[in-house]
Order: structure tokens, then sequence, then C-alpha cells
């Protein structure tokens, strides 16, 4: 009996692990079961192998046009992608003998015209992906049939001339990301039936003019994106009023031209980036310690500052400050002040041409700091007044000369603190410099 049964094991684990899909798909057992069939020019669903298990599938990237009846008969599936194909049909058994184990499935970028009813069918459905299809509304029935187990939803298509008001049924909903809408207005019901629920916002590639001012309706959003809605002008504040539980903000590629205190009640902020903006200002707006509490990055890069944003002083906690790619020309003396936490500031790509010798003073935690690719020709004798341990000057035309670094002569950092980057009078790096030259240079040669 005990042989019998150990047999028995082995069959159990060598049939367990059978790759289902034909070659030349790929699998790994690595993190769970996972089979790869992206880019292989498949027209078709391939016959697969029976396989003990769940598996997830990825078809994404093909030229699939047709899922058919029971097509994956012989595997149960956990997830499956079909992102990037020619899907237009769906037959209503597709995942027939999957009804309880799958959980995620991808249709984006397909060419189907409504919700598959095989969804309907997924008793513990929790997320789709429905963007970039030709779908023109969402069905308020199938939308119902999977308010149950439904958590999250991607979806929106230049086809969509209305807001699908059927997203009311989703009452569990906890993630929500809308692509490719040509409608200009949110409607005032945009978020009925998940204000309570509702953690994740995307809008991605919108004609939206406007972030909605009753998304401060959503009282456990947690992460916020908007990306590339190039008809989006400003922040209005009363749309994060409120918004307690926010702890992620990102706006990238829309042409928002000033920041308001949008995160000034949020007690959990953590991240906040804006990027390719047409940004020029933030909010000068002391927010309370208690705001401020949890906030570690600010990213603000591709922006039109010509300064150094004078909010950025209240904002007591940052740890990482990147500003990236600006118009910034001079750092002043109190761009940087009452910063205890700030540890990185990142200034790289801008026309930088002077840093005050007190710029980051009262700076305690400040370790890193990047000034790569600005238009310095000296290294600032601003870090003399730091604890930084790395500075990065690369692709910035350094002259290093007695006379122009004459205050590394006694400053008693001079081997504890790394700079990259090259001196283009020697060719040689600044370190060398800084470790073998300064030490030989004479009081008379930097007077």
């Amino acid at each position: 009996i005990g042989f019998l049964a150990y047999w028995m094991l082995l069959v159990h684990i060598s049939f367990a692990t059978i790759c289902p899909v034909p070659l030349p798909c790929k699998c790994t057992t690595y993190s769970g079961q996972r089979a790869y069939c992206s880019r292989l020019n498949l027209t078709q669903i391939p016959d697969l192998i029976k396989s003990g298990g769940t598996w997830i599938i990825d078809f994404s990237n093909n030229n699939i046009k047709t899922i058919n009846a029971r097509a994956f008969r012989n595997v149960q599936l956990e997830q499956v992608y079909f992102s990037n194909n020619s899907i237009s049909i769906v037959d209503d058994d597709a995942f027939s003998g999957s009804e309880t184990s799958m959980d995620v499935v991808r249709f984006d970028g397909n060419k189907l015209k409504s919700i598959p009813i095989a969804l309907t069918r997924l008793s513990n459905l929790i997320g789709i992906n429905i963007q970039y299809n030709p779908i023109t509304e969402l069905d308020k029935t199938i939308l119902t049939n999977m308010s149950k187990s439904l958590i999250g939803i991607s979806f929106g298509s230049s086809s969509m001339k209305y807001w699908p008001v059927s997203l009311q049924q989703l009452n569990n909903l906890l993630m929500l990301s809308i692509y490719n809408l040509p409608i200009s207005e949110f409607p005032d019901n945009a978020f009925k039936g998940f204000e309570k629920s509702l953690s994740f916002l995307e809008v991605i590639s919108t004609n939206f003019h406007n972030i909605p001012v009753n998304m401060n309706k959503l009282t456990n959003l947690n992460y916020v994106n908007f990306k590339d809605n190039h008809f989006i002008t400003e922040i209005p504040e009363d749309a994060f009023t409120g918004l307690h539980n926010i702890t992620t903000m990102n706006f990238e590629g829309n042409g928002i031209k000033t920041m308001p205190a949008i995160f000034k009640d949020s007690d959990k902020m953590y991240q906040v980036t804006i990027k390719s903006d047409e940004l020029t200002n933030i909010t000068d707006s002391r927010h309370s310690a208690k705001s401020q509490s949890k906030f570690y990055y600010l990213t603000l890069t591709n922006t039109k500052f010509v300064t150094v944003p004078k909010a950025i002083s209240n904002m007591q906690t940052v740890t990482v400050i990147s500003l990236v790619n600006g118009s910034i020309e001079t750092i002043q003396l109190n761009d940087f002040k009452q910063l205890p936490a700030l540890a990185n500031i990142v200034l790289s790509s801008n026309p930088i041409k002077s840093i005050k010798t007190n710029a980051f003073m009262n700076l305690p935690s400040l370790r890193y700091l990047s000034l790569d690719g600005t238009q310095l020709t000296t290294v600032p004798e601003a870090i003399a007044n730091t604890n930084v341990s790395w500075v990065n000057m690369n692709n910035t035309k350094i002259e290093c000369t007695c006379s122009g670094l004459k205050w590394m002569k006694l400053w008693p950092r001079r081997l504890q603190t790394t700079i990259e980057g090259i001196c283009i009078n020697t060719g040689t790096s600044i370190m060398n410099f800084v470790t073998s030259i300064i030490p030989t240079c004479k009081f008379e040669d930097i007077q």
C-alpha cells in the first residue's frame, strides 16, 4: 500500500507540472504555473494538453480572432491575457471548466463590441480589462451579473460617446481605470454606487476637460493617476477635500499649469509625481504636521519651473525631492529650508549656473545630491555646509583648478564625499583631483 501511494504521488506531481501549451509557447512554475504564448503570430487558441493545477496563460500580441466553446477544457485557468489581438467573438462557453477558478481576464486592444457573456459565468472573477475595444456601452445586465465578485475594471474607447451609467451596478468596485473616452465632462453621478469602496482611480488618454470635483466623495481613495489628458489644465482643490486616505498621486502629460494644496487633508500622503505638464506654480500653503507625517517623495519632471517652488519648504517630512529637466537656473539661499528629513535632492538636467554657498544649510539628513547635466562649471561650495556623501556631477563641464576649488583644502569631509564627474580641463575624474591634487595645492595658489 505504501508503494502504491508513493507511485500515485509521483504520477500526480508529474501530471500537475505538464506544460499545457505546445511549442513554441513556454511554461514556468517559478511563481505559480504560467504559460507564455505571446507574440507568436497565433491566429487561434492552440490545442491544449491536459494539465493539473490552475494556470495563468498569456496569449497577448497575436492575431487571434475567435475564442471557441470549451477552448480551455483541458486546463483550469486562474488568469488569461488576450491583450492586443483581433478578437471579435467569444463563445458563451469559452471558459467552460474554469467557472470557479478564473479571477482575471484581459481583453484590452481587441475588436469586441460588447462585454462577452462568457465572463458572467465566472463566479469568482475580480478583474477585467476591456479598454481599446469598439464597445459603445457597458451592458447593465452583464455588469449586474458580475457585480458580486468584480472589484476592478478597465474600460474605454473612442466609440463610447456617453458615460456608462451601468457602472453603478458595481458596488464592490475597488479599482477603476478609464481610457480613451472622447467625452469632455464627468457626469455628476460618475462614481455613484462605489463612493465608499473605490481606492484606485486612473484616467488615461481621454478628452476630459476637468478633474471632477465629485471625486471628493470617494472617501477610501488611495491612488490617483491622471495621464495624457491634454485638455485638463487645472486641478480643483475641492476635488481632494476630505480625502484622508490618499497615499499616491500621479499627474503626467496633462496640461496642468498650477498645483493647489490638493493633499492638505490627507493623513497618509506618501508620493506626489508630476511629469511633462505645463506646471509653473505650486500653491504656497502650509500644511498641518499631521497631513505631512508620511510624505516621502516629491517628483516634478519636465515642468516649467524657473525657480524652486517656495511651497516645497512647507513639506517638512519629505525625504526625496526630484526636480528634473526643468528651467531652474539658480539655487537660492532659502530654496530648501526647514526640511529636516530631506535625504536626496535631484536637480538633473536643469540649466543651473549658480548655487548660493548656504543653499543647503540646515539639511541634516542630506546624503545624495544630483547636479547631473546642469550648466555648472565648478563643484559648488554649498556642499561644504552639508553631510552629503555622494554628489553626481556627470555630464557637467567642470573645470578643476586649485583656485576654483580652494575651499576644499580645509574641507573636513573632503575624503568622505564621493563626487562623480570629469574635469574637462584635465580629462581625469573629479575625485582624482580632490584626493590627489587638492592636497598639493599651495596656499598662494588658492588666495
